[in-house]
């Protein structure tokens, strides 16, 4: 595991040399709305390449590192997703530190929501994952699966790497296809982790971003992916954000609320059919 809670803003300061610190950046993400929306539509991911600056990825490792070893009351937040305790989440990093809801990286991200679906986003949720050398995949799933209450879920996860992120060292991997809600399993009785069942899984094409810190891989709750193996031979950082347009209260929409009304009384079974798609277009 990271030795020291220093090691993730190190890790990171090498990629920012030479041609990588000279790349222009807008001052503003909106002109990349459309290129976001049409990759979405098409490939049910879009990669944003140095959508944050150098200083912006190296605040958000700063903020992140001082939580490694489980400090400033994270110890309950922390959870090991593989058996090798190699490879370990932190939740709602945001609620821990708040210094992260006012990062340049958050800001973005949440401009992007707001004006993908032309009305305010709000946080939803964040976590933050470090992958060490020699763990396994994070196995094929969907953000929807997580959110059985909201069946018309509306919004975008930003995967923000703080190092080169790729197939080799855990980097991700995303489904192109055209999916609907899948069945997932636990991993194990009592798991938090839940995957896609073993026959369910993808056969089609897949994409598997080359990650520089600073681009950001942004896509939906139906969007089928996983992580790969780290083969590599450092810690790979990456903090997860996703926003809402509705926020906390969209269980109480009336999209929602009529649709449980009915499976509660029976009129309509439960089914993956029945999930609302999140509307692209």
């Amino acid at each position: 595991m990271i030795t020291d809670n220093t090691a993730l803003v190190t890790s990171i300061d090498c990629p920012y040399t030479g041609a990588v610190n000279e790349i222009p950046m807008a001052k503003s993400p909106s002109g990349k709305i459309t290129a976001i929306r049409a990759d979405l539509q098409t490939h049910r991911v879009a990669h944003v390449r140095q959508l944050l600056l150098p200083g912006e990825v190296q605040a958000v490792a700063r903020l992140l590192g001082q939580f490694t070893h489980g400090k400033s009351g994270s110890e309950a937040a922390l959870q090991a997703r593989d058996k090798a305790g190699l490879i370990t989440e932190l939740e709602r990093v945001c609620r821990l530190n708040s210094a992260l809801t006012h990062s340049q990286a958050f800001t973005k991200c949440q401009q992007i929501a707001t004006e993908y679906f032309g009305a305010p986003c709000h946080y939803g949720f964040d976590h933050a994952i470090f992958k060490e050398p020699g763990s396994g995949s994070v196995d094929w799933h969907q953000d929807q699966h997580y959110s059985r209450f909201d069946l018309d879920k509306q919004c975008l996860s930003f995967w923000i790497p703080l190092q080169p992120a790729n197939a080799q060292n855990g980097g991700m991997e995303y489904a192109t296809g055209d999916y609907d809600l899948l069945p997932h399993t636990p991993v194990s009785k009592g798991s938090h982790a839940h995957f896609v069942a073993e026959k369910h899984r993808p056969t089609g094409p897949t994409v598997s971003p080359d990650m520089q810190p600073g681009d950001v891989c942004i896509h939906t709750p139906m969007t089928l992916h996983r992580s790969h193996p780290h083969q590599g031979d450092a810690t790979r950082a990456a903090w997860i954000l996703q926003f809402n347009r509705y926020g906390y209260s969209r269980f109480f929409r009336w999209a929602n609320f009529r649709q449980h009304i009915r499976k509660l009384y029976m009129l309509e079974p439960y089914q993956p059919a029945d999930i609302a798609r999140m509307k692209i277009d």
